[in-house]
């Protein structure tokens, strides 16, 4: 980070605090919809590695496969 973004950055902080928004809850909720984000990829990711593996083996196996992923 440069010296120039760390002057925009303290700005942003300080303009944040004037409108009396708390900054660890600011940057709480920021993390949270970062990690939602990756969380729905993570989501059909799985599914569609599970639509291509379950026509490769047999139905119990797949039924095992699903109950193992801890996204249902």
């Amino acid at each position: 980070m440069t010296l120039a973004e760390a002057r925009q950055a303290r700005a942003e902080c300080q303009a944040l605090l004037a409108k009396g928004i708390d900054l660890k809850v600011r940057c709480d909720e920021l993390v949270g919809k970062e990690k939602a984000k990756l969380d729905i990829t993570l989501v059909r990711v799985a599914s569609e590695w599970f639509e291509l593996k379950k026509k490769k083996v047999t139905p119990d196996y797949a039924d095992n496969i699903i109950r193992s992923l801890p996204l249902r």
